[in-house]
């Protein structure tokens, strides 16, 4: 059985639903189950990057595509116009569109720059769309707004009570096929929502941060690089 979702997969009868106990060991170390394993020991994942196929009673599942590095080194300014070009290149292969499309703009970084890519290849204003809510201490709305009146957004604001998302827990345990934890599928939900008013397709910064080493875990990691060189019982 395949399906775009394990929801799906769960209409058939004679489904095995045992749990897979290394994927919960995963979920609560990583808060999410990695590809390949699900929450079920019997139904697997197509990892990112892969396809399926299924012919002749063989079952093949190979790469199309990964991140590809090299020994290749540049100058800080080669690098920063060739992220630039292929920045630019991506963003632009993205607006061709027969439908409206806009920008998902958090205020940080990534969504940050893709606006701006965005405003500087269309001669329209970028429809722009942020969520926002009541009381929260480590908002980044103001920014949004900052970067929106800097490339001249359509700019559309939404901000909303702490409660609405008590009472989106229910969906989220309907939505979602196995535990996951991180909380910014809330907020994301809650965008989405708020920008299907106005456009079909939305470009958005997801990704950025494990491309280019945006969180501050990867430094902590370099920082414990050299406990390594010590003998496994030790680091035990």
């Amino acid at each position: 059985l395949f399906a775009s979702e394990i929801k799906a997969l769960l209409a058939h009868p004679g489904l095995d639903l045992t749990l897979d106990r290394s994927a919960l060991f995963d979920y609560v170390t990583y808060q999410y189950i990695p590809a390949p394993k699900s929450v079920y020991a019997r139904i697997r994942k197509l990892p990112s990057g892969h396809t399926l196929v299924f012919e002749r009673g063989e079952l093949r599942i190979a790469p199309y595509w990964d991140v590809q590095f090299s020994d290749e080194t540049f100058t800080e300014d080669q690098a920063i116009a060739r992220v630039q070009h292929v920045l630019r290149e991506a963003v632009d292969m993205r607006l061709v569109a027969d439908v409206p499309l806009g920008v998902f703009l958090s205020g940080g970084v990534d969504s940050s720059v893709i606006t701006a890519t965005m405003a500087a290849l269309q001669r329209d204003p970028v429809k722009s769309f942020t969520i926002g809510f009541e009381g929260a201490t480590e908002s980044e709305v103001h920014y949004a707004r900052l970067v929106a009146k800097h490339c001249h957004t359509d700019h559309h604001e939404r901000t909303l009570p702490r409660e609405s998302v008590e009472t989106m827990l229910p969906w989220a345990a309907a939505t979602y096929d196995e535990p996951f934890a991180d909380p910014s599928a809330m907020p994301t939900y809650l965008v989405s929502r708020t920008a299907r008013e106005n456009v079909i397709v939305i470009l958005s910064g997801d990704g950025g941060d494990e491309l280019f080493c945006g969180y501050p875990w990867y430094a902590y990691w370099l920082l414990l690089r050299p406990f390594d060189l010590l003998p496994l019982s030790l680091r035990r």
